[in-house]
């Protein structure tokens, strides 16, 4: 809970305040398939001619052969950036900020391990309202789980 001057503050002010704020409640795997998909959870209805910053931070596990890929859907007409910054490419190396459109981009992986992925941006909705939602598969298809873990969430905030 939010709190502002020790009042707490619920979802509902702070959907008036232009804030969306989603959590993902279970675990979804995708195995075999570098085909982006939608996630389950990590979506929020975008208004039309309506600019949104937004936050996604997700748990994924991946291996290193099937990696990680996501993309930000949105509507017709719409379109953004966004920086995108995960614990380990797919080299291995330690990751930096990356500037990114919103069109799909491999994460990296290394193992099976739990890793963050966190992507940052600004989506511009034009004259069609519509879902901005978050998109992700392997970036090569193997018979391996690669998952999106319980708890990682989005935060959107309307700007104009």
């Amino acid at each position: 809970m939010v709190s502002i001057a020790s009042q707490p503050v619920g979802p509902a002010l702070l959907q008036l305040a232009g804030f969306q704020i989603r959590v993902k409640r279970a675990d979804e795997i995708v195995n075999n398939s570098a085909v982006l998909q939608d996630d389950n959870d990590l979506t929020f209805p975008g208004a039309a001619n309506v600019t949104y910053a937004f936050i996604f931070f997700l748990m994924f596990s991946s291996s290193t052969v099937a990696d990680f890929q996501t993309a930000i859907s949105v509507p017709a007409g719409a379109d953004g950036n966004r920086g995108d910054w995960a614990e380990l490419t797919a080299a291995g190396a330690d990751a930096t900020w990356q500037e990114r459109a919103l069109e799909a981009n491999p994460v990296g992986a290394a193992g099976s391990a739990r890793q963050p992925y966190i992507s940052i941006g600004v989506v511009r909705m034009g004259a069609t309202a519509g879902p901005v939602t978050l998109q992700w598969a392997q970036n090569t298809a193997e018979v391996s789980n690669t998952s999106v873990i319980t708890g990682s969430w989005l935060i959107a905030l309307r700007l104009t």
